[in-house]
């Protein structure tokens, strides 16, 4: 069960503001690896446009993150830092084999109306009198790659996400000035989308401020090459029609990070 802190709430009426869904949902080592067996790798959760730090606490029930190690699924608990503006969790490797951190915030709906943006779905706001014209689903997923071995393949296989970025790099061998290649899939198929990349500390004042902009192909395959050594991370994004009933469009982010020689 995450533990809570009572001040997280306090600021409850703006968790859900409309710049919130705009936010990436990132995870994040404090420190690069390398790990060793035994280690305990602490880790920041954040939602933010400015890369990589805290910018607002999104409702911790929305929120879910675990590790996967050797086969085994370790569901995480953290606790929120309002210094940092993150929640704060940890993973302790079972052995010197890779790592994956695997995060998700749930979807959340928000509705245009032509009184202005607000929280919620149709139903809701229309039975308080607003005049809905579209409702968004907002859903997003991140992963992060722990302790990368030369020697393994496993950083290729999806891990099953509906938007998600596959390294075909290892991210072992992704290395500052070389190129490293990557895969977009939405529902298991190659996605055409833009993509954009940046590095932790390239620009925390500027909102959205990416150090490599570019698109995936048609087969869904992208290279970017980074130019700093240093916590990495590539974001996609696709929307979609909604269920047609609670939701118009489906609105999904994807976020990978790894660290780059």
């Amino acid at each position: 069960m995450k533990k809570l802190l009572l001040s997280v709430f306090l600021g409850a009426a703006l968790l859900l503001s409309p710049a919130a869904f705009a936010h990436e949902f990132i995870i994040k080592p404090s420190k690069p690896g390398p790990y060793k067996k035994g280690d305990t790798v602490a880790l920041e959760i954040l939602s933010t446009h400015y890369f990589m730090a805290g910018e607002e606490l999104e409702p911790a029930e929305y929120l879910s993150a675990y590790a996967l190690q050797d086969g085994k699924k370790t569901d995480l608990e953290f606790v929120p830092n309002n210094n940092k503006i993150v929640y704060e969790t940890g993973y302790k490797l079972t052995s010197n084999n890779p790592a994956v951190i695997i995060g998700h915030r749930k979807g959340m709906l928000y509705s245009t109306t032509t009184k202005g943006g607000q929280d919620g779905d149709r139903k809701t706001l229309e039975t308080k009198g607003f005049t809905v014209q579209k409702t968004t689903n907002y859903e997003k997923f991140s992963k992060t790659y722990l302790n990368p071995s030369a020697s393994d393949k496993s950083f290729a296989t999806p891990i099953g996400q509906p938007l998600e970025i596959v390294p075909v790099t290892n991210p072992a061998d992704i290395a500052k000035g070389k190129p490293a290649a990557f895969k977009v899939l939405y529902e298991g198929k190659p996605l055409q989308t833009p993509v954009a990349a940046t590095y932790d500390g390239y620009d925390v004042k500027t909102e959205e401020a990416y150090a490599v902009k570019t698109n995936s192909g048609v087969d869904g395959m992208v290279t970017v090459t980074p130019e700093q050594a240093g916590t990495w991370m590539l974001r996609v994004a696709n929307t979609v029609p909604g269920d047609g009933k609670n939701y118009d469009e489906h609105a999904i982010r994807a976020v990978i990070v790894f660290n780059v020689k």
